[in-house]
């Protein structure tokens, strides 16, 4: 009963009916097939996307095995040069990406040049690479900083966005078990990252998704309606990811 009237409150009630019924439906032999007919179908129109965005010409025949001899560096360079002036110069450059590139060419630049210097450097090492260890407490803080942080607040250095939302989500897992919350949910848009599915699937958290609005931002009412006792973390973006 109590959690009957906690799905009636979050106004949850219909999405888990719902679901419910397509859960039960997938064990059905004919339904099942048709489910998995369909999932498949989008998995091969996936696919056919992804690899017509390649050009064969540029990209070469795939290399499946390690090669019995290894390639002539001046023609392996000049192999990735291509493919290189293909994705940046033309497709980044000539306005066709939305996102996943966020330096301009001339800070692109400065970027390689750092990276050069210290690609080799493991921050497993502190003693024999402390710069990484400067780098990141200065990262941190300015982080805290931009976030009007105190003294009592922490960070780390990921490798990128999904990384960090999996560490934020982690985070939240574990406050809410300080707290004996043993079923952490996410409240999210539905337009969220979806590193946000991932880090439940791995953390053991669900996703409780709400709508939004003719403006694409979260409906903030049917959000306050999605917290129950087992929320550990809420999603918000500023600005909203493209």
């Amino acid at each position: 009963i109590v959690a009957f009237v906690s799905l009636v409150r979050s106004g949850r009630l219909f999405e888990t009916l719902v679901s419910s019924i397509i859960q039960a439906a997938k064990v059905i032999p004919g339904v099942s097939g048709i489910v998995e007919a369909e999932q498949q179908k989008v998995l091969a129109e996936m696919d056919e996307f992804i690899n017509s965005t390649a050009d064969p010409e540029v990209m070469g025949e795939a290399m499946l095995k390690f090669p019995k001899q290894g390639a002539n560096v001046k023609q392996l360079l000049k192999k990735l040069e291509k493919i290189h002036h293909a994705e940046y110069d033309v497709a980044v450059g000539g306005g066709r990406a939305f996102g996943g590139v966020y330096a301009t060419k001339e800070h692109g630049k400065t970027l390689n040049k750092v990276y050069s210097l210290f690609s080799s450097s493991n921050a497993l090492y502190p003693d024999l690479f402390p710069s990484v260890r400067k780098f990141e407490v200065e990262l941190v803080a300015m982080g805290i900083d931009m976030m009007n942080g105190d003294e009592n607040c922490c960070g780390s250095v990921t490798t990128g966005g999904t990384e960090s939302i999996l560490m934020a989500c982690k985070s939240a897992r574990e406050w809410g078990r300080k707290r004996g919350i043993t079923k952490p949910e996410i409240v999210a848009c539905i337009t969220a990252h979806p590193a946000f599915d991932k880090a439940a699937y791995y953390f053991g958290m669900k996703v409780v998704s709400v709508p939004a609005n003719d403006r694409w931002e979260m409906d903030v009412n049917a959000a306050k309606q999605a917290v129950t006792r087992n929320t550990v973390l809420m999603v918000g973006s500023a600005p909203g990811f493209p």
